[in-house]
């Protein structure tokens, strides 16, 4: 898997070279939709967010945004799961 994002918020005067940025990116990994994402964590909670862009005109296609309260048990739970099913 190849990281196609900076991280970098993209301004919302700089959108055209936004959407530029991401026919770039799907042309140099032969790709006809990105998905774009950020994680945040703020005190006890998570938000995740995703889109998908088609790449040849930047409409996007897909967006969802999840958040949770962060549980540390539930990651040490996963953790264990995936041990014990290796």
């Amino acid at each position: 898997m190849q990281r196609a994002s900076t991280g970098r918020k993209i301004p919302q005067n700089d959108r055209q070279s936004g959407e530029c940025r991401i026919r770039r990116v799907s042309r140099e990994l032969g790709v006809r939709y990105i998905l774009e994402g950020s994680v945040r964590k703020g005190g006890d909670q998570l938000r995740v967010s995703a889109q998908v862009v088609e790449a040849a005109t930047g409409n996007h296609l897909w967006a969802e945004r999840y958040d949770r309260k962060l549980n540390p048990t539930y990651f040490e739970n996963r953790s264990f799961s995936s041990v014990g099913s290796s």
